[in-house]
């Protein structure tokens, strides 16, 4: 029997058997390694997108902070240059003509005209409440409570206004803007 199995083994039949058995295990071997060498290309590419995509968001939020700077600067400028103008213009109304009687006039002028439109306003009112003393009993309710909130509307109207005009319009000798 063990010449027969030689005489199997030194058989071309059984060598080719044997070839065939070979090449096929490398071709697996080879196509493992191709899979395993596929699988690192492909984890390499998609940690080259996620760097890419972090890429991108840091541009993104870069240029969105560089937007904001702008923004700010620019408003900042405009503010700037409001307060300039502003400033300018309160030169202007300080400047003088050298004339006594004009400059005296001119430094006049608003105040009497905010002293003349309270008068005004507070002799409209004293009418109107003069002519209600005689209808108020014969209002309704609700008559009366809307002439009190038209009257309470229109004195808050009239001090915002004035506030509004004379104090808030006026910045100080430093804009906060600019402080540093």
């Amino acid at each position: 029997m063990l010449t027969a199995i030689m005489g199997l083994m030194g058989s071309s039949g059984f060598g080719a058997l044997v070839g065939w058995i070979g090449g096929l295990a490398n071709r697996f071997v080879d196509l493992k390694a191709k899979k395993i060498d596929l699988e690192g290309r492909q984890l390499d590419h998609q940690h080259e997108l996620a760097m890419r995509d972090k890429d991108m968001e840091a541009m993104r939020l870069e240029s969105e902070r560089a937007v904001s700077v702008a923004s700010i600067e620019g408003a900042a400028s405009v503010e700037q240059a409001a307060y300039a103008a502003l400033s300018q213009s309160y030169k202007a109304d300080r400047a003088t003509y050298g004339i006594m009687w004009v400059d005296a006039i001119r430094g006049v002028v608003r105040p009497l005209l905010t002293a003349v439109l309270a008068g005004a306003a507070l002799y409209v009112n004293y009418v109107a409440l003069d002519l209600l003393t005689d209808a108020w009993p014969s209002l309704t309710t609700e008559q009366k409570l809307k002439f009190a909130l038209l009257s309470v509307e229109w004195v808050l109207f009239q001090g915002s206004v004035c506030i509004g005009w004379w104090f808030a319009n006026r910045p100080a000798s430093t804009p906060w803007a600019l402080k540093k």
